[in-house]
């Protein structure tokens, strides 16, 4: 499980308030969306839950162990797919960075081989295995990415923003992928999205974030059938409407 404890981080060149307080979890079999507008702190908490930044307090385990203290074994539990950064190296063919990425992760390169033809055909890039990554088109760059992040067999899986760059087949492949992980593969997920209607189609909770601290989480069944009332409107059951009346206060 993903346990994350109280956990804040300011920044102070300005002074920022990047998270505060956050708690929540992820557990194996699990997926869980990550909503909020720009600046709410999606990213800072993925990078920190990634290792890539320290936060300022707080605790976040991966499976008992401590992601701070023991950074090297909480890695190889966690497959990241970020968001507008270069999760591949475009010189190199599909093929060779899924081998690159699961050495590094500690695979051996006849374990990390022995492993990309089930990632390419879950992935549905077989046919672009020997391509080089900077000549695919951005929607073929990200499903590399999330093969890449697969390859070492993760217990979790983050995903920031992954359906930018994908038209809607290669989103409802992406769903049908993270379900089949979650289902069938025991992986727990994370996915921070602005797209609402994929976060509803993969998620099982929402955790709502706005101004770096929890607004709510609600099970995805309860944002369904949620009576919710906001100030000027009728009874709304749609995720959109909840996410948009948690942002502003509206739900009493």
């Amino acid at each position: 499980m993903i346990s994350i404890s109280h956990v804040s981080k300011s920044y102070k060149k300005p002074l920022v308030r990047a998270l505060n307080d956050v708690s929540f979890s992820v557990k194996r079999g699990e997926s869980v969306g990550l909503l909020g507008p720009n600046g709410a702190g999606k990213t800072t908490l993925i990078k920190s839950i990634s290792g890539l930044i320290n936060f300022s307090a707080g605790k976040i385990t991966i499976d008992g162990i401590d992601a701070s203290s023991r950074r090297g074994k909480t890695l190889r539990l966690l497959g990241v797919v970020l968001d507008g950064s270069r999760n591949l190296y475009w010189r190199l063919t599909v093929r060779q960075n899924l081998v690159y990425f699961g050495m590094i992760r500690g695979m051996s390169c006849s374990q990390a081989k022995s492993r990309i033809p089930k990632i390419l055909d879950l992935m549905q890039l077989g046919e672009f295995s020997n391509h080089q990554v900077g000549l695919l088109s951005s929607g073929q760059k990200q499903k590399a990415s999330i093969a890449a992040a697969l390859v070492h067999n993760p217990s979790f899986l983050i995903l920031d923003e992954p359906t930018n760059g994908l038209d809607i087949p290669s989103m409802d492949n992406l769903s049908r992928v993270l379900n089949t992980l979650r289902d069938e593969m025991n992986i727990g997920i994370l996915i921070s999205s602005h797209n609402l209607s994929f976060v509803q189609q993969v998620s099982q909770k929402v955790v709502f974030i706005n101004k770096g601290k929890i607004v709510d989480i609600l099970g995805i069944d309860d944002v369904k059938e949620f009576e919710l009332k906001s100030k000027s409107t009728e009874i709304k059951t749609d995720l959109l409407t909840v996410y948009r009346n948690l942002m502003k206060g509206d739900i009493r």
